[in-house]
């Protein structure tokens, strides 16, 4: 039998990678390629165009603009050209990269990942050109921060994140593989000067790190590339008991059983809940403050509870529940005219007047006024504080600064979704009327409400 060219081998291997992964798609799905015009989104490019044309589906690019270099305006006018050569639709998204701390470019891949999502429809899978090597570099980096099982696992050829699909079918084929696609089909690409910039850890590791390795032990790839895939089984076995664990913890869609949740071992307890958490789309807790938190909940009061990165683990009696940090803010005082949707937004909520008739006066919108205040609810004569009411509606102390109060002139109406007073029965029924809260609060407290569905 005659030996192929390498050449041959190449362009097989490309074309047989992509296929392995895109021929499951449902018919309907179409391919959105992130495209920054280097080599490596260059021969994804192309060879997912030749893909498309044999199974005829949709297929654009999108490339993202950073704006964290001069060039980034060429780079992007660059990557259109290549596109229209094709051709093929390019759609060129401007983002702002922040750094919170986490280094630039974690935030500019954070921002990229948004921008990808939010610019896709459902029915787009996303595609990345990541390859062997970077899977590889990944590996070493994670590493290197001291990262567990799921950081050592690198990249998964599929992944859910921000509610799409993204794809990456080059993980198996080198860049030496990627580069000798490119000269045979004669493809342009952009060459990033920052690429080469030695303060970037990943090109620090591509350009020093690596090729000492591979000096000193040659076959350094495929041994890592096999240790990724034993991290990737090992953590596939984990998630599974964690979703076995999570059926027997979860009280509702939204909430855990603290209790449930404690039974099982500390192993079990951690991966469930970094389960539960990525399950959500959620980022998960370093270790220490994870393992800081799940030692505070055998005594946990309300205000126990774990905040990062924007998110809040709470506790509200025997349910554990993860909800954005900052849509718990007091609210600042507002007049509402009735007859238009009030907008809430420290809350990120809004009230709603459905009735006949709505008032011919304002109405006023504040937070909870004083624990003290003495209150007769909508039915009763006698009245009692604020303070034994949220008690008695189990309210946590965490929900109650942020829920919102509706007056008319001094009188307190409702606490929309908790609680009608005296005066807010005889007013809403005067105006034949009800204040309905829509949102994240009211979506919270009914999470709560719901009967656990395992009690």
């Amino acid at each position: 039998m005659k030996k192929p060219k390498p050449e041959a081998l190449s362009l097989t291997r490309i074309d047989d990678a992509l296929a392995v992964t895109l021929n499951g798609l449902a018919a309907e799905d179409a391919l959105v390629v992130a495209f920054s015009g280097g080599l490596d989104s260059t021969v994804l490019l192309h060879a997912a165009w030749r893909w498309s044309q044999t199974h005829r589906r949709r297929l654009r690019a999108m490339h993202i603009n950073h704006q964290l270099q001069p060039a980034a305006a060429d780079f992007q006018q660059q990557a259109e050209q290549i596109c229209r050569a094709l051709p093929i639709d390019c759609q060129s998204i401007k983002v702002k990269v922040i750094d919170e701390g986490e280094g630039i470019e974690a935030a500019a891949r954070k921002a990229r990942y948004h921008a990808l999502a939010e610019h896709t429809q459902p029915d787009e899978c996303i595609v990345l050109a990541h390859h062997a090597d970077d899977q590889i570099e990944t590996f070493l980096l994670q590493l290197f921060r001291g990262a567990g099982l799921k950081g050592l696992s690198a990249m998964p050829t599929e992944q859910i994140k921000l509610q799409r699909l993204f794809l990456r079918p080059l993980l198996t084929l080198s860049r030496a593989e990627l580069e000798q696609y490119a000269t045979e089909h004669q493809l342009r690409w952009i060459d990033d000067p920052t690429n080469a910039d030695l303060r970037f850890r990943r090109n620090w590791l591509r350009q020093q790190l690596l090729p000492m390795l591979r000096q000193h032990y040659p076959g350094i790839d495929q041994a890592l590339a096999r240790v990724v895939e034993h991290c990737q089984q090992a953590q596939s076995l984990i998630d599974e008991l964690a979703e076995s664990d999570l059926a027997a913890v979860q009280r509702t869609e939204k909430t855990l059983s603290i209790s449930r949740l404690l039974s099982l071992s500390a192993a079990r307890q951690s991966a469930l809940l970094r389960y539960w958490l990525s399950e959500q789309q959620q980022r998960v807790p370093n270790q220490q403050r994870l393992q800081d938190f799940l030692a505070q909940l055998s005594n946990a009061t309300d205000r126990t509870e774990c905040c990062y990165d924007g998110i809040c683990l709470r506790v509200a009696g025997d349910a554990l529940l993860q909800v954005p940090e900052n849509w718990f803010r007091p609210i600042a005082e507002q007049h509402w005219q009735t007859d238009t949707p009030l907008f809430l937004e420290s809350i990120q909520s809004t009230l709603q007047w459905r009735g006949m008739n709505n008032p011919e006066q304002p109405l006023r919108v504040s937070s909870l006024p004083s624990m003290s205040t003495k209150l007769s609810l909508a039915g009763e004569s006698h009245r009692r504080t604020l303070k034994y009411l949220m008690q008695q509606l189990a309210v946590p102390v965490w929900l109650r600064a942020a829920w919102p109060c509706v007056w008319h002139g001094e009188q307190l109406l409702t606490l929309p979704g908790l609680l009608v007073t005296a005066e807010g029965e005889r007013f809403l029924a005067e105006h034949q009327g009800e204040i309905i809260l829509t949102g994240p609060i009211a979506d919270c407290w009914q999470a709560l409400q719901t009967p656990d569905a395992l009690s």
